[in-house]
């Protein structure tokens, strides 16, 4: 279950940090991606709170729409495709999981 994080103090300190102008670059489009702020997504990502980008999240509502379609044609095929339409499922499932902590790796 994704937990939204909300701020329920304002935010009144400034940390000064030094990056590249590369880092800066990859910071902007991680939060861009993301639909937050560079504060936001530092914020997040230095105290271990999760970031996901919105195309990620796009992507996960499609491959858990797909899974409730093979469910149902999971219940409803014969035993050969109940087989293949289970492998399919446990993909989609790894796929799901893996979108979900690639972008926190990072």
């Amino acid at each position: 279950m994704l937990q939204i994080w909300k701020e329920t103090q304002p935010l009144t300190e400034h940390i000064g940090v030094r990056i590249t102008l590369a880092e800066k670059a990859r910071l902007q489009e991680d939060a861009a991606q993301a639909s937050l702020s560079v504060s936001a997504l530092v914020r997040r990502r230095s105290l271990g709170r999760p970031v996901i980008a919105q195309a990620d999240q796009v992507m996960v509502r499609e491959l858990r729409r797909i899974g409730e379609l093979l469910k149902r044609l999971q219940e409803e095929g014969d035993g050969a495709q109940r087989q293949q339409t289970a492998e399919v499922l446990s993909t989609v499932a790894a796929a799901i999981e893996c979108l979900r902590h690639d972008r926190q790796k990072d």
